[in-house]
């Protein structure tokens, strides 16, 4: 791997990673670490993007400076630049790119739209906020969660009805997404099946509704593949929706169609992430502490044992800022700016029908049951 020993000196040259922006772009939703299907990227301090995994090792020259977040669905990755442009790639079957030829995938970075402060990326839809405070969605929307009553791929953008124009932050999952406004409330559209909507009943909507309970007092919000956690303004988590693993923390398997306190979590905690059947929450020290679905060691305690309360990430009891939760994979940023990941191989080993690509460091082509040090 020697031909990439200047590139991981590039990124690994940690001084690179910051969580502070300047005034010109204080108004955006820092997201220095992104996770789709089968690869991750991360921002260095300029903005460039660095990828690894299923991306293979590339630099994409019109992304590398200026980009202030980033986020993926299952096979593409969406990047969000100071000036407010996103540009996107990799699958478009969908039109989760918002580029006009769907059923195309996009091997480099495309326009996706203008004048965004902040965007996610739920399995093969796409949502952005305007700077102006309006939601936009487009792509997937089979079960409503871009927010329109058609039930088919749209590539154009849907402004989401019944959302004032004071969102603070979004955040999509497989097929539903869900807003937390400046007054703490949080409304949620899409897929319900398993209660992932909050309203109390199992009905999909393409209209946003209420999460029951939740409607202030709420800091932030991370949406799951099909159920939710919310992080309270006293610092504690409460999860909603499918709970097949876990995943809401509250010591059952029981679905929650309303918000349930996870146990242990009553305050203390800084950040949340919600991945594919489990959670993970930032200490106000800096620690990790995770619960859910452990199949391929997601949960970092070093074993594959379901937990359905917290429990904490081995190594990580402090010094941690920043927590990205995934599809059987859990990723942070560290105060020494190391990003550290355990769970599946990066590279996708361990998914069946997959196959790691050859030129991936040794590290990234293996699961590992506890925190290690990513190689990009």
């Amino acid at each position: 791997m020697k031909k990439y020993s200047l590139f991981l000196a590039i990124v690994l040259a940690i001084s690179a990673f910051s969580i502070t922006l300047n005034s010109s772009t204080d108004d955006y939703q820092f997201v220095p670490i992104a996770i789709q299907g089968l690869s991750m990227c991360a921002l260095t301090s300029s903005g460039a993007v660095r990828c690894v995994g299923s991306q293979t090792l590339r630099n994409f020259a019109d992304l590398s400076k200026g980009v202030v977040a980033i986020v993926s669905g299952w096979a593409y990755t969406c990047a969000l630049i100071s000036s407010g442009e996103v540009k996107c790639w990799g699958d478009n079957r969908k039109g989760q790119l918002c580029f006009p030829f769907p059923d195309t995938s996009q091997d480099k970075p495309v326009h996706s739209g203008d004048d965004f402060k902040a965007i996610t990326a739920g399995l093969e839809h796409t949502c952005g906020i305007t700077k102006s405070n309006k939601v936009l969605c487009w792509g997937d929307n089979d079960k409503g969660q871009i927010g329109s009553d058609r039930p088919h791929t749209l590539i154009d953008k849907v402004e989401i009805a019944g959302l004032k124009n004071d969102i603070k932050s979004i955040s999509a999952g497989t097929k539903h997404t869900c807003a937390l406004n400046y007054s703490g409330g949080i409304k949620c559209w899409g897929f319900n099946e398993s209660g992932q909507l909050g309203d109390g009943t199992n009905n999909n909507s393409s209209i946003p509704v209420d999460v029951k309970g939740l409607t202030q007092g709420i800091k932030a919000i991370s949406a799951g593949d099909i159920f939710n956690c919310a992080l309270t303004s006293n610092g504690g988590v409460k999860c909603w929706g499918n709970n097949h693993s876990g995943q809401l923390g509250d010591g059952t398997t029981v679905e929650r169609r309303i918000p349930v306190l996870v146990k242990g979590l009553e305050k203390g905690i800084s950040s949340i992430s919600a991945g594919s059947d489990h959670a993970c929450a930032l200490t106000l020290n800096g620690g990790v502490k995770c619960w859910g679905g452990n199949m391929m060691f997601e949960i970092g305690d070093g074993t594959t044992v379901e937990r359905h309360i917290p429990v904490d990430v081995v190594g990580l009891s402090s010094g941690v800022k920043f927590i990205k939760a995934a599809n059987f994979l859990t990723c942070v940023l560290t105060n020494t700016n190391q990003i550290k990941c355990w769970g599946r191989a990066i590279g996708g080993e361990g998914i069946p029908g997959w196959t790691p690509k050859a030129e991936l460091e040794d590290e990234n082509r293996k699961s590992h049951k506890i925190p290690y040090e990513v190689k990009f």
